[in-house]
């Protein structure tokens, strides 16, 4: 991703929100509520999200009564990852996987399966896999020494990253080679959308999961090379767009601007 990176300084970079991508994301403490990013509170190793200040008092005074709430949040947005079976903390079967609300939770077996569809509700669901005792056992949380930076370089400078200099993502973070960048990044965010989708896919937090044209299944024989990366699409058609454009930054842009992103990846681990 190094050539492409640098053929995208200064033009194409990262974007969204200031903050963690909170789309879809509610309240800890009034779930009906989108999740403001500049409402916020430190919570365990990662931050939690409310609607208003009164949301963040009440829980600043009373944590342990959001807890299960609070946890689901941080599995949602990307700063935990479930690592086991939040049961029996044993290892998860790919097959026994259960719904809740916008994420896929992975168990260790039918039974365990058949506990969280039997709920009465989403809220009974998150009580029963997100309470202190089945999040301790089924999640851990993300860390930048678990994300390979090895490949990523400063989208703006085009140097060397370090794990010091990062900035929330759609759910992940974004590396920089220094504080400036770090801060001219949260700024103006929608500046740099490209270049911040591409690194996520590069440092392997997120994994193309369809076509970015079209949002259909991958169809063999289309794959593209961009950079490291080995992209597929869903037709000739679509593959032919991005070989016939004019130059590395014109592919990128068509592979990683925000729309393509949406509909092409998602989390690495995640359904999309």
């Amino acid at each position: 991703m190094k050539s492409l990176l640098i053929a995208m300084v200064v033009l194409l970079l990262p974007a969204i929100v200031q903050g963690q991508d909170l789309k879809d994301v509610k309240c800890v403490v009034n779930p009906k509520m989108a999740a403001k990013a500049d409402m916020k509170a430190k919570y365990m190793d990662g931050e939690v999200y409310f609607c208003c200040g009164a949301c963040k008092a009440k829980f600043e005074a009373d944590p342990a009564k959001y807890t299960a709430a609070a946890n689901y949040q941080l599995a949602t947005t990307g700063q935990y990852e479930q690592v086991a079976c939040p049961f029996s903390g044993g290892e998860i079967d790919n097959g026994q996987a259960a719904k809740v609300g916008e994420m896929e939770v992975g168990l260790c077996c039918g039974n365990c399966k058949a506990k969280v569809e039997g709920a009465k509700d989403k809220t009974a669901q998150i009580d029963m896999l997100f309470s202190k005792k089945a999040f301790g056992k089924g999640y851990k949380p993300v860390k930048s020494e678990d994300i390979d930076l090895s490949k990523a370089r400063c989208p703006m400078m085009d140097d060397e990253v370090s794990a010091e200099y990062a900035a929330d993502y759609r759910g992940g973070k974004v590396y920089f080679c220094c504080k400036r960048c770090v801060a001219a990044f949260e700024k103006n965010p929608e500046k740099y959308a490209t270049a911040a989708n591409a690194q996520l896919v590069v440092t392997g937090q997120f994994q193309q999961t369809a076509c970015p044209f079209s949002g259909g299944p991958l169809a063999d024989g289309t794959s593209v090379k961009l950079g490291d990366e080995e992209l597929s699409f869903c037709c000739g058609n679509c593959k032919g767009k991005v070989e016939g454009a004019a130059d590395d930054e014109a592919r990128m842009q068509m592979v990683y601007s925000n729309k393509a992103f949406e509909k092409g990846f998602a989390k690495a681990g995640a359904s999309k």
